[in-house]
């Protein structure tokens, strides 16, 4: 019975993380085009996303091993399921403070896509607002 109350807990806590992380890229990346970030909010905010994120993900593989560890129950598939949507959640926090976050605090391009595809440009329209020229354009036609 432990187990049942306790993983929803585990589950709750790993979503409300990621929604904290992916909401803080887009505020950040949306907000800020005339004033400087908040540099010491954001860093507040990942690093608090982070050690969540390291704590849950050591909770949910320590529920692994002790269920997992005692012989075959018929939790096997539910442990499994709820390692990998733990796992799952843990990647995308991480991705977002490191490819999405980081970058906007230190005024880098996004690595991933950069500033020149149009889903950067356009979610993080801030982060990308002079890091990106359009081409110039085609000549014209005689």
């Amino acid at each position: 019975a432990k187990w049942e109350v306790t993983f929803k807990g585990v589950l709750i806590k790993t979503l409300q993380t990621l929604v904290v992380a992916l909401i803080s890229c887009l505020y950040f990346g949306t907000y800020f085009a005339q004033a400087p970030v908040p540099v010491p909010l954001m860093a507040l905010l990942g690093a608090t996303c982070f050690v969540q994120s390291i704590l849950k993900m050591l909770e949910a593989v320590q529920f692994a091993f002790s269920i997992l560890g005692v012989g075959h129950t018929h939790r096997h598939n539910k442990v499994s399921e709820f390692i990998v949507g733990i796992g799952l959640m843990f990647v995308l926090i991480n991705v977002f403070l490191w490819l999405y976050l980081l970058p906007m605090m230190k005024d880098w391009d996004l690595p991933l896509g950069q500033c020149k595809a149009m889903f950067n440009r356009e979610l993080f329209p801030s982060a990308c607002q002079d890091k990106w020229e359009p081409p110039p354009p085609p000549p014209p036609l005689k």
